[in-house]
């Protein structure tokens, strides 16, 4: 509005010089002036007060749905989103797995694989995995035999915990070991183990279930024995689809950033409607990758692709700076610190 009469204001103004003949320098100083009088007036003053009043409101409303909002420039940020990068386990997923089947490799029985694994936990920690794993174990009593001397927790580079213990009776020590499968495989020195450990978890994994590898060493971490894989199933949570549904319909891409198996990430995208050209990072990403500096033909994979599996903070990291260099607005999602510092 204040354009058109600024346009108006001019025409008369022109056109009333031109009549009387005074048109020249000074006329067009006195337009200008005019103009700019116009333009500043039909700013507001309140103008910043009402924004920064209207944001506030917008973190009212996310904090009744329980977001918390630390900067209120954010929520105009995020209403710019056109890709939803998103961890799967506990934020696709509910995060409440439950023990299925334990394949067994150099174990007699399941009980054992099962034993050793809680050994690796810590209840204290309130870990969903490591829950599903005691309550699996029938006979818990076993486990105060034993005394924890050194703890050494999960982390997203090692993908395993280890536990270092010695029995209170006969003072044997044990150490222990629990973690992603092809970690877990790779602890022996018999390729065979490693090869049979990645088969079970590919079997699994196109079940759409976990695997979790358990191994013990008797003379201190020398030597390793693989017990066995146990499987375990995290079901979508309830509103995951029809929150994927929600953002495809606002024209927001999401895309799996997970560090879970690609098997099994394709089975949950299946289940959640979500596409399924997922690939695994760690074999698309080169080892020397520079996060600030990704080659142009793995840019394009990663703005073609529908998610990333076996993923490490790095890649996490790749991926985000890639998408925004190409000009999209991106978010991440996860329940761990390395999504929050995204």
């Amino acid at each position: 509005m204040a354009v058109i009469l600024a346009l108006i204001m001019v025409a008369f103004r022109v056109y009333n010089d031109y009549v009387a003949h005074t048109l020249g320098v000074t006329t067009a100083l006195n337009i200008l002036q005019f103009v700019l009088v116009l333009l500043v007036a039909s700013i507001p003053v309140a103008m910043p007060t009402v924004f920064s009043i209207t944001l506030a409101l917008g973190a009212l409303n996310l904090s009744k749905k329980k977001a918390i909002v630390s900067k209120l420039s954010s929520i105009e940020e995020i209403a710019g989103v056109d890709i939803l990068c998103s961890d799967k386990t506990g934020t696709l997923t509910k995060n409440q797995l439950t023990l299925g089947e334990t394949s067994l490799i150099n174990a007699k029985d399941a009980q054992d694989v099962i034993f050793i694994g809680a050994l690796a936990s810590r209840k204290e920690d309130n870990d969903p995995i490591d829950n599903a794993v005691i309550a699996a174990l029938k006979d818990q009593s076993k486990l105060k035999d034993w005394v924890l001397d050194k703890f050494i927790p999960f982390n997203p580079v090692s993908k395993k915990i280890e536990a270092h213990l010695h029995n209170q009776t006969s003072n044997e020590k044990l150490w222990v070991v629990k973690g992603a499968p092809q970690v877990i495989g790779q602890m022996s020195e018999d390729s065979a183990v490693a090869n049979k450990v990645n088969d079970i978890t590919d079997q699994l994994a196109k079940r759409g279930y976990r695997a979790l590898g358990v191994a013990q060493s008797k003379d201190e971490g020398k030597t390793w024995t693989v017990l066995g894989v146990l499987s375990m199933f995290d079901p979508p949570r309830d509103d995951s689809k029809k929150t994927i549904d929600e953002c495809k319909r606002e024209g927001i891409s999401v895309k799996m950033i997970t560090g879970d198996d690609t098997a099994i990430a394709i089975e949950t995208a299946k289940k959640l409607g979500m596409g399924t050209k997922i690939y695994n990072a760690s074999k698309v990403f080169p080892k020397d990758l520079d996060p600030n500096n990704v080659p142009d033909d793995l840019a394009k994979l990663i703005a073609d692709a529908d998610g990333f599996a076996r993923v490490f903070p790095e890649h996490k990291y790749a991926i985000v700076k890639t998408l925004q260099k190409q000009g999209h607005i991106v978010a991440m999602t996860g329940d761990g610190v390395n999504e929050l510092l995204l």
